[in-house]
């Protein structure tokens, strides 16, 4: 059923930032919140002519916007310039998943969702960056999907359950990669600084 695991994820991520995240973290409180109103959202729709578009799109779209706002000269070209690519590779996906399907040898989902964060990993460096690049990529190829299949006479949903469902998936392996850099990273420290131990002078 689609939706099932955007739900899963949205739920555990506000009961974690409402209910276990230290209270004194400044964006707690907001973040909560935001997460709420998107699962509010995701079940309200608007229509185009053929194209339909959740309201959990147009919050996904203008948080997006608010946070690039913040983003100066080359910093945000280079982030536009890495949201092409994203967008890309969105949309070639789903075209060759449309013209060629023999192609998607396992559930679509999970391959949409482990090549964006291949992407997002490959161009951003910090982890927030990473997480807004998928946002980002994903709603806008959405954009352009809804285009090129309202151009075919095709009905198409931006913002559907099917792409909050990859972005949940993505969003869940991009936290598994995190940790396993923080692991890494923890154990490299950890294991130097027993080298150097063992290395001054009794």
């Amino acid at each position: 059923m689609d939706g099932i695991i955007f739900y899963f994820t949205a739920w555990g991520i506000w009961i974690l930032s409402s209910f276990l995240i230290d209270k004194k973290q400044r964006y707690r409180l907001g973040f909560s919140a935001w997460t709420l109103l998107l699962i509010i959202l995701s079940g309200y729709y608007f229509s185009i002519d053929a194209v339909s578009v959740s309201f959990s799109a147009i919050l996904v779209v203008l948080t997006v916007y608010s946070l690039l706002a913040k983003y100066k000269n080359k910093k945000l070209f280079y982030f536009l310039v890495c949201q092409l690519i994203g967008v890309l590779a969105y949309v070639s996906f789903h075209l060759f998943e449309m013209f060629d399907p023999v192609w998607v040898i396992m559930d679509r989902e999970w391959m949409l969702s482990v090549m964006m964060v291949l992407v997002s990993l490959i161009l951003m460096r910090k982890r927030f960056e990473r997480v807004l690049l998928l946002a980002s990529a994903g709603i806008h190829g959405e954009v352009v999907n809804g285009i090129i299949f309202h151009s075919f006479s095709f009905p198409y949903t931006i913002g559907s359950f099917v792409y909050l469902d990859v972005l949940a998936l993505a969003a869940l392996i991009l936290l598994l990669w995190n940790g396993v850099e923080y692991i890494t990273a923890y154990l490299g420290s950890y294991f130097n600084q027993l080298e150097k131990e063992r290395g001054k002078p009794s």
